[in-house]
């Protein structure tokens, strides 16, 4: 049994030399080196869009700022169809006053630490990704984002903040 394994073996490794060598030595006519800007003409022509570094942080800051507007579009029209019962709530009264001290952050299944943090800076929770990345990955907090809706304050420190939204490990 031990020497048919052994020959087993040695017939697949000749065979995968035999055919790496025959990739490597002989079908090297159908690969070839394109330049990114012959990539991106070629991807340009058939439809697609290359986005830069800077268009596509654009484009994201852009989607932030419109799902935002969308958002507080959203709690406008809810605030309009409160009834007179709904004032005593003090969680409705803090929206009709205009209080802006504190808010609702919803992270939903699927999103990623930029996405979060990007909110974060809108509401001027955070000054950085970067700073609240290396926070959440040094403080054992990177993988442990919460999914759900949780009510932060605009004077919370970046500590506090991720101690509401994630648990350490």
């Amino acid at each position: 049994m031990k020497h048919t394994l052994r020959a087993f073996a040695l017939g697949i490794l000749i065979t995968t030399l035999i055919i790496g060598g025959y990739f490597v030595f002989i079908e090297t006519d159908n690969i070839t080196d394109i330049a990114e800007t012959d990539m991106i003409s070629s991807l340009n022509h058939k439809g697609y869009h290359v986005f830069t570094n800077e268009e596509l942080s654009h484009y994201i800051d852009t989607q932030i700022n419109l799902s935002l507007a969308n958002h507080t579009a959203n709690e406008d029209t809810t605030e309009e169809n409160i009834d007179d019962n709904d004032a005593d709530d003090p969680q409705t009264e803090q929206h009709v006053n205009g209080d802006t001290s504190s808010f609702i952050l919803t992270i939903e299944p699927g999103m990623t630490v930029s996405e979060v943090s990007n909110y974060l800076i809108i509401a001027n929770l955070i000054e950085s990704r970067e700073q609240f990345v290396n926070y959440l990955s040094e403080n054992g907090y990177a993988t442990n984002i919460q999914v759900g809706s949780f009510e932060l304050h605009r004077d919370m420190s970046m500590e506090e903040v991720v101690n509401v939204i994630a648990t350490k490990r």
